[in-house]
């Protein structure tokens, strides 16, 4: 789940969101995102270090270039994550009583705090 969060931090920011959109397509070099996004080199390569660090890019080397990619085993893993996770109906996950072991919640009532711990 760490990790889960560290990728949806990187991908919280709007440039970091279109560098990913972009490398999916094909893979670039720091010059070439400089010139889409216009801006410093120090600029993208600290979008590129975040995405980097979070696991959602790849990169390799020919010669003095360095080309990014996006990882999309990373990406594939984040996504089965959100959709077990998030997108999973509550009705299909464990009963309250194993989340809570006082809980005194009917399945399909509120969960509400105030009426799962008798507040």
């Amino acid at each position: 789940m760490k990790r889960a969060v560290e990728m949806l931090k990187a991908l919280a920011d709007e440039t970091r969101l279109e560098i990913v959109s972009m490398l999916a397509r094909e893979e670039m070099c720091v010059c070439e995102l400089m010139e889409r996004f216009n801006m410093t080199q120090p600029a993208v390569s600290y979008h590129l270090r975040t995405l980097r660090q979070a696991g959602l890019l790849d990169q390799r080397r020919e010669g003095r270039w360095i080309f990014y990619s996006v990882n999309r085993k990373a990406l594939a893993e984040l996504s089965a994550m959100l959709a077990d996770r998030v997108f999973t109906p509550a009705e299909s996950k464990a009963p309250c009583r194993k989340v809570h072991p006082t809980a005194k919640c009917v399945p399909g009532e509120s969960r509400r705090p105030e009426k799962a711990f008798g507040v």
